[in-house]
């Protein structure tokens, strides 16, 4: 190999070097930018379900912690020395009312600027009749700011909610058929 291939192939690899790098830097760029945005969102998120979930069921569960996906990872309980998991430690209902405030926090703070739609499915059907009545009250409060759209097996559990407009699919369905 000659002296001028060797160059052009140190050029080459330079070239190349340079663009990695600068590949590498946009990454970095991108990430540390992901991160500021999802932290600034996860805070809010979790201090919002976190007082919902105060609402619900007391400060029995604590402070709610979230993943980078906005998926409930653990609570803090006051009686445990540290976060308890939501695998196997938390009863359905518990589980569910976590979920379900997460969403509704993540969902109104997306929609500052303008009213939009969640769509819940089933979500309460663990849920006992005394926390029940005051998730209620926070659908009721929720669908002032967002548009809740419930579908359930179980409509007679929403029945409490003012201003809802109830449609049975069954009966749409079976009224187009005949």
């Amino acid at each position: 190999m000659g002296e001028e291939e060797i160059a052009s192939l140190e050029e080459a690899v330079a070239e190349a070097q340079i663009k990695a790098d600068a590949i590498k830097l946009i990454h970095d760029i991108l990430e540390t930018c992901r991160k500021e945005m999802l932290d600034s969102i996860i805070g809010p998120v979790e201090k919002r379900a976190g007082k919902m979930l105060n609402r619900i069921s007391g400060d029995r569960l604590g402070p709610l912690e979230l993943g980078d996906s906005f998926q409930p990872v653990a609570v803090s309980p006051e009686y445990a020395e540290r976060s308890v998991s939501m695998e196997g430690n938390l009863s359905g209902g518990e589980q569910e009312q976590i979920y379900l405030v997460t969403r509704l926090s993540l969902a109104e703070i997306l929609a500052k600027e303008e009213r939009q739609m969640i769509v819940l499915d089933d979500v309460l059907t663990a849920t006992d009749t005394a926390r029940l009545a005051r998730i209620m009250a926070i659908l009721q409060e929720e669908a002032e700011r967002l548009q809740l759209l419930l579908l359930t097996c179980h409509p007679e559990r929403y029945g409490g909610l003012n201003n809802a407009n109830f449609i049975d699919l069954t009966q749409v369905i079976d009224s187009r058929v005949q």
